[in-house]
């Protein structure tokens, strides 16, 4: 037996995976990875929610109201920016994905959604916990920023949610067979 063919610590015998192990595996991480994009969607919705309760609380003279609802779409904020950054485009940022149509998107947006997460957790630090009452026009101009911020990210997020999605459907065990038969 040659040194190729054997587990190198533990001497068992090594063989390649057959085709239908490999299928499973991809549609278990394509079911997990399906699971995480609707879980962001779902938060970017818990987002939209917060954001619309934050605008109805304006012009802020209830300041326990309104610091509530700030609260809220601080923590729907930074939950929806988690899941994204850290969940659904991981592999991403830890330089992990092997599809080329989706590390072409990746590589054209990837750095702005980066910007967007620093500057939607710098304002989830500056603005949590306080009075939107006594922020008044600060908090405004900051919330016209967050704003147009999220509407870009969405944008960028939703081309690269577009081509993990096309890659997918590319990558079925059917175009498999077909581009090991080429």
């Amino acid at each position: 037996m040659n040194l190729a063919t054997v587990h190198p610590l533990t001497g068992e015998p090594l063989h390649a995976p057959a085709e239908d192990e490999i299928s499973g595996a991809r549609t278990k991480l394509r079911s997990a990875g399906a699971r995480q994009v609707r879980s962001m969607l779902k938060e970017r919705e818990h987002l939209r929610a917060a954001t619309r309760a934050l605008r109805d609380a304006f012009p802020f003279d209830d300041d326990c109201a309104a610091s509530e609802a700030l609260d809220r779409f601080c923590r729907a904020l930074t939950g929806y920016v988690a899941l994204s950054q850290f969940g659904v485009f991981r592999r991403i940022a830890e330089g992990e994905e092997r599809r080329a149509s989706v590390q072409r998107v990746a590589d054209a947006v990837y750095g702005d959604i980066v910007r967007s997460t620093h500057l939607l957790l710098k304002f989830d630090a500056a603005y949590r916990g306080r009075s939107p009452h006594r922020l008044g026009k600060i908090l405004i101009r900051a919330l016209r920023v967050v704003g147009r911020t999220l509407a870009a990210r969405y944008a960028l997020e939703d081309r690269l949610l577009a081509a993990i999605a096309a890659s997918d459907k590319e990558d079925t065990p059917a175009s498999l067979g077909a581009a090991a038969a080429r």
